[in-house]
């Protein structure tokens, strides 16, 4: 009776070391039950030794089925586009013809001193078309050095026929500072400038 319990003893004990030995993964496949009486049996009228011999062996099933990988699939990125309107801008008003500047004084870079008087001339000629009418056209200061007393539009005392000039006379008076000074007066007709009349002088 006591060999008999020992004898199940070691057989419990092989039993589960080879298990633990044998099963190295989760998936593991056991091998067909085997009848455990007929192993008692046999453990009785043999050695310990070759009835653990003849235990059949628990095999696990270490085949491993991998899980596909599932393919990341990459979408394009759609950018923004920033349209960008065109920026409208003023064209300044350029002298559009029908004026030509014929004669003007003082000569460019005439020397005055300090505060003194003297009369802006220029003789402009219509070559444009039509005849300029006394509404219509007139002459305005447009930039530089304000030379002039008080006026900055002078009218046309005349109309003028195609052809034919028209001589402008403003009232000016040199800077108090020495240097040198221009200004720029223009024949505005009809909302155009069609001539510029520059003048410049040196105060010394």
């Amino acid at each position: 009776m006591r060999s008999q319990k020992l004898l199940f003893r070691i057989f419990g004990g092989v039993l589960v070391v080879t298990f633990l030995m044998g099963c190295s993964t989760p998936a593991a496949t056991l091998a067909p039950t085997m009848d455990i009486k007929q192993t008692i049996e046999a453990v009785k009228t043999e050695s310990v030794g070759t009835a653990i011999a003849r235990i059949t062996p628990i095999v696990c099933d270490a085949t491993k089925t991998e899980v596909p990988t599932a393919t990341k699939t990459t979408q394009p990125t759609l950018k923004a586009t920033n349209t960008l309107m065109p920026l409208w801008t003023k064209t300044p008003t350029q002298p559009s013809g029908g004026c030509t500047i014929t004669d003007s004084s003082p000569k460019a870079n005439a020397i005055f001193a300090p505060n003194a008087s003297f009369d802006g001339n220029w003789v402009v000629k219509n070559t444009g078309d039509g005849k300029w009418m006394t509404n219509e056209v007139d002459i305005r200061y447009a930039s530089g050095t304000k030379f002039q007393d008080s006026v900055d539009v002078v009218d046309l005392k005349n109309d003028v026929d195609e052809e034919a000039s028209y001589t402008v006379v403003v009232d000016m008076k040199a800077p108090a500072a020495p240097g040198t000074y221009v200004t720029t007066w223009v024949v505005y007709r009809g909302g155009q400038v069609i001539c510029s009349m520059p003048l410049s002088i040196i105060v010394q």
